[in-house]
């Protein structure tokens, strides 16, 4: 579930609706949070156990690299 998202509040929505339809669902949606400031989601990240990947995408060579 990719939610883009730059404020607390809707990234906060996102996620409960993923709670909620994980309690039905066989296989858990994972949730990725696109667009917040870094400390935005860090924070949430802490907040919710989830955790904060900082990435790095290198159109020339079109990698991905996590840091």
């Amino acid at each position: 579930f990719l939610a883009g998202h730059e404020s607390f509040a809707a990234a906060e929505g996102a996620m409960g609706i993923v709670r909620t339809a994980n309690k039905v669902r066989k296989t858990p949606l994972k949730v990725i949070l696109n667009g917040l400031g870094k400390d935005a989601a860090y924070i949430i990240a802490r907040i919710n156990g989830f955790t904060y990947v900082d990435t790095e995408f290198d159109h020339k060579t079109h990698t991905l690299k996590i840091l």
